[in-house]
């Protein structure tokens, strides 16, 4: 459902997202905000939304959350709350030494601008303890086993209720998300691409 609201903000006709329902919205502030929600029962490996986004030219990313660090679902330690910035890179884990990894799960996302030579992609969230999908790392091309690897949503952008947990060298991956934790959520957040001139948005700096 696409609609544009009019100019002072009301919609009579709007209603509240029902189970399983996403609706998409252009604002008068030229931002569009997209709104779902769903119930979900049983173990999956992660759960939210998930976008295609072109990786090629992506330059830096800036947010507002816990950084600088990627986590997963058994591994949340070792990041903090603040304004987080890092440069693109393709780092994969024992392969190569450009840290922090650019791409991963990070955890308490409030805003992020995803700097790219085509424009910035400026996100805002309305919802807490979403977790923001940053491209798919590679896979390790000596790894012995695929424990350590992670698995990930098919998409390069996601806002996420649940991620996935990691192995170790020797256990497989445990602890898959439980529908009692994370089974009905429900997320808020804009998306906006500005690819030239100046436009009225929410800045994290």
């Amino acid at each position: 459902m696409f609609r544009r609201p009019n100019p002072n903000g009301q919609n009579p006709n709007q209603q509240r997202p029902t189970r399983n329902s996403i609706r998409i919205s252009l604002l008068p502030s030229e931002w569009v905000a997209l709104e779902y929600s769903f119930d979900i029962g049983g173990l999956h490996d992660q759960i939210g939304v998930t976008f295609d986004f072109p990786e090629d030219n992506v330059k830096s990313v800036k947010w507002l959350g816990n950084g600088p660090y990627r986590v997963w679902k058994n591994r949340m330690k070792g990041v903090s709350f603040g304004i987080w910035e890092k440069e693109y890179n393709n780092t994969v884990t024992g392969e190569s030494w450009v840290y922090p990894e650019f791409k991963g799960f990070h955890s308490n996302l409030y805003a992020a601008d995803l700097i790219t030579g085509y424009g910035t992609l400026k996100i805002v969230t309305g919802s807490e303890d979403l977790f923001f999908h940053l491209f798919t790392p590679d896979n390790p091309a000596q790894s012995n086993n695929t424990n350590t690897l992670g698995i990930f949503p098919d998409g390069q952008i996601s806002i996420l209720s649940a991620i996935s947990p990691i192995g170790t060298k020797f256990k497989k991956q445990i602890g898959i998300c439980q529908s009692g934790t994370h089974g009905k959520s429900i997320g808020y957040f804009f998306l906006y691409r500005q690819t030239y001139g100046y436009r009225k948005t929410v800045m994290i700096s």
